[in-house]
């Protein structure tokens, strides 16, 4: 029968001391050679990770650690990533509960997130940043669009760190209102900023944390209903100039798509696909109701539709095509 944790060659000397050794668990390495570990141990020196092996190969090379963690029985992998979250909604946990997603947004979410300020808002991106690292959450595309200004955009980014996560600020951006923004209800309170401010705004905040900080900020043009398309063109441009990554709520519910068709004679990602938008810096989130076209343009594109299966089920919205 086989060593089922055969030796590594590539394990580190021995007799180098770790402060961590987490030890005897099941490891997931996600290696392609030996994806699972079994009675397998991770030892850290300072803030980085020295050894993944074997808990006999590990201890031998590390025989002296600071502390010692018996993880036997449990799963040690490594952390997670939530692509899209909105870490200021805990506020309202348990409030709307059985509305879909329209009634939910323009009833509930989007009128209490006019009313919130700073300090609202930096205590609950708190609670929800460390509530991310209890499930095994370590780093987080936080889409933030309330309030929006220079300081409580760079506040958030900084309540993210101070938790110990990485990842990046989808900073909402709304600019001015189109017909989009009444179609499905928002708040005139959303809409503070012209796009030039808009932009501006984000030159502030990205000069503050620049492409390669442990939290950047990202430019995320709200949903592509209810932004204007020279926006989200400008935002989509930003994001190439400053090697960023941008994001936007797209096709989330069967009727943004009609309001998109309406107005604009061309569904959502049709429109992207044609405005040369797509491609692997787009990050379009829940994306659900996508024909056939459209799915094969996020594809050929490499741009990335983001899963929430959770909160699609919670509201209603729909499942995506997986």
């Amino acid at each position: 029968m086989p060593d089922p944790n055969p030796p590594d060659p590539a394990a580190p000397p021995a007799g180098r001391r770790a402060d961590l050794i987490v030890e005897g668990a099941y490891v997931v390495t996600l290696d392609d050679r030996r994806p699972v570990i079994v009675d397998g141990s991770v030892a850290v020196a300072g803030d980085r990770i020295v050894a993944v092996g074997s808990a006999g190969d590990v201890d031998a090379s590390f025989p002296e650690s600071a502390r010692r963690i018996d993880a036997s029985g449990c799963l040690v992998m490594p952390g997670m990533i939530d692509t899209h979250t909105h870490l200021f909604q805990v506020l309202g946990r348990s409030l709307g509960d059985g509305l879909e997603l329209m009634a939910w947004l323009r009833d509930f979410m989007l009128p209490m997130a006019v009313h919130l300020t700073l300090d609202d808002v930096v205590a609950a991106v708190r609670l929800s940043s460390l509530m991310s690292v209890l499930a095994g959450t370590t780093a987080v595309v936080d889409n933030h669009y309330a309030p929006t200004d220079t300081a409580t955009t760079l506040a958030v980014a900084e309540a993210v760190e101070s938790v110990g996560l990485r990842g990046a600020i989808a900073r909402g951006v709304f600019g001015s209102r189109v017909e989009g923004s009444d179609r499905m209800g928002v708040p005139d309170e959303l809409h503070a900023f012209s796009a030039a401010e808009e932009l501006r705004i984000m030159d502030e905040c990205l000069h503050q944390r620049p492409p390669g900080s442990r939290v950047e900020v990202w430019p995320m043009p709200e949903n592509v209903v209810y932004v204007d398309r020279d926006l989200i063109a400008a935002c989509a441009d930003l994001a190439e100039q400053r090697d960023l990554r941008w994001q936007a709520h797209c096709s989330e519910a069967q009727e943004e798509v009609v309001i998109f068709t309406d107005v604009h004679g061309e569904r959502p990602v049709e429109w992207l696909s044609r405005a040369g938008l797509l491609g692997p810096r787009a990050t379009l989130a829940h994306a659900i109701w996508l024909n056939d076209d459209e799915v094969a343009a996020i594809g050929a594109a490499r741009a990335c539709a983001l899963h929430q299966p959770v909160c699609n089920q919670v509201i209603s919205s729909g499942v995506m095509r997986l």
